[in-house]
């Protein structure tokens, strides 16, 4: 079975949760494909606060930057977050195949991030 999307984003860490979140926000169905069981990649790891500007969340533990990319981008409607899959196979005619969860998935984004 073919799934179809407006975006696809491969990985789920800060990068691309953040761009999931501005295509989701825009209007465009998102899909992110994530092959650990929790998105936020090296965050997730991260137990220290940050340093920098408030606007760039300092003063903030890694893994509650990534916590928090998670449910901005779950709390748009059009946007999914599909962990434990991995990106086999992307083909010529721009279908991506995933492993989900022990299931073969067949996802077809008319834009890849």
């Amino acid at each position: 079975m073919m799934q179809e999307c407006q975006v696809a984003v491969v990985g789920g860490g800060p990068a691309g949760l953040s761009a999931a979140a501005e295509a989701a926000e825009a209007g465009a169905e998102v899909v992110v494909l994530d092959r650990e069981t929790r998105p936020g990649g090296q965050l997730i790891k991260q137990t220290h606060r940050f340093f920098g500007s408030k606007a760039q969340r300092a003063g903030t533990r890694g893994i509650d930057i990534a916590s928090r990319l998670h449910e901005e981008v779950e709390g748009y409607a059009g946007a999914t977050i599909l962990s434990d899959a991995d990106v086999i196979a992307r083909y010529y005619d721009g279908v991506l195949g995933v492993m989900h969860e022990g299931e073969w998935l067949k996802l077809h984004p008319r834009r890849l991030i």
